[in-house]
């Protein structure tokens, strides 16, 4: 039999070298403070510390606004105004306001006591240039030199013009195309026309004599006079009377229809006179064409009577900056209605 199991068994919690009846000594005790195996612990706690930042921080950003709010600061009120309205004020009080668009103050009219009369014996004067579509509402009366300026030009007016025209065909030849109510065309006289168009049209203007040329300068005149009458008959709309243009040298020397340089002359001396008489605007551009001694220039004219297409552009140039205000003038001004709207032109 094996003599170690005989054997007691040893204690493995005894200290080498004791016996097995002697206890293991205790742990030495600890001194007070001291705690054996652990790490000096901090004097300050981190999470306090970032604490005390964080109210800081707060404490200033909140002393920040509160002198913001107390500071005096000026805002510039910016207001925007619609084209159409003026910017006032609404009191009588100066503002400080800054507007987005100032618009230009309108000038007061000038009271009609205190402006001059338009001259009626001298050609209208000079203005700014109208737009070409200025003229889409008025009537163009005339021959085929009128016909010709709307044909090369972009004037597109209400066209009463027509190839041989004269001045009494105004009233006595149906000539122009009116499509009725009942979608059927027929032809009127100028002066019909006149009658169903009314309303449409702000203002008339009549260029004709060449082929009147052959007639006496008394019957050409009387004319002319009962169909500025007729007219106004319908309606007051301003009125513009053109010169006669003259035609070249070569034209005049071999005509055998009256039409020269010399009744021309002698024709326009009636117009302005006419002008003066009744009261309506006299156009001349002449001298844009003419030579010296007051005949057509060959260069401008295809056939010795009628405009190129550069020299109808040239006209219409003239057209266009050559436009009266009638509000501009104590006898030209428009008549108005009862509520202050002005209605048709009527020359004192």
């Amino acid at each position: 039999m094996n003599n170690r199991s005989n054997r007691p068994t040893q204690n493995y919690n005894r200290v080498q070298g004791q016996n097995p009846g002697q206890r293991r000594p205790s742990r030495p005790p600890v001194q007070p403070g001291r705690q054996q195996g652990r790490q000096k612990e901090p004097a300050f706690d981190p999470y306090i510390i970032t604490e005390a930042l964080l109210l800081l921080l707060a404490s200033l950003a909140a002393l920040m606004f509160c002198s913001f709010l107390k500071a005096d600061f000026h805002f510039d009120y910016v207001e925007t105004v619609s084209p159409s309205i003026s910017a006032k004020s609404s009191s009588d009080e100066p503002s400080d306001r800054i507007y987005e668009l100032e618009l230009p103050k309108k000038e007061d009219p000038i009271p009609p006591e205190e402006l001059t009369d338009y001259d009626f014996s001298q050609p209208v004067p000079e203005c700014g240039a109208y737009p070409v579509d200025y003229f889409d509402d008025t009537v163009f009366i005339g021959d085929s030199r009128t016909a010709g300026l709307i044909m090369y030009t972009k004037l597109s007016p209400i066209d009463y013009s027509a190839t041989g025209f004269n001045i009494n065909n105004l009233s006595n030849k149906a000539y122009i195309s009116h499509v009725g109510e009942d979608g059927k065309k027929t032809l009127v006289t100028c002066r019909e026309a006149l009658e169903l168009d009314a309303g449409k049209y702000k203002s008339i203007y009549i260029s004709t004599g060449v082929n009147e040329l052959g007639w006496n300068a008394s019957n050409f005149v009387k004319a002319y006079r009962n169909a500025i009458a007729s007219i106004r008959e319908i309606t007051d709309v301003p009125i513009y009377i053109q010169l006669i243009l003259p035609v070249t040298n070569d034209y005049s020397q071999n005509s055998t229809n009256g039409i020269t340089n010399e009744k021309q002359t002698q024709f326009n001396e009636k117009l302005r006179a006419l002008a003066l008489e009744e009261k309506v605007f006299l156009l001349d551009p002449i001298s844009l064409f003419a030579l010296e001694d007051g005949s057509l220039d060959p260069e401008v004219s295809f056939d010795g009577a009628h405009l190129q297409k550069a020299a109808c552009r040239e006209l219409l140039e003239y057209y266009q900056t050559h436009v009266v205000d009638v509000t501009a003038y104590a006898n030209t001004l428009p008549e108005s209605e009862p509520d202050g709207s002005d209605v048709n032109f009527k020359a004192n």
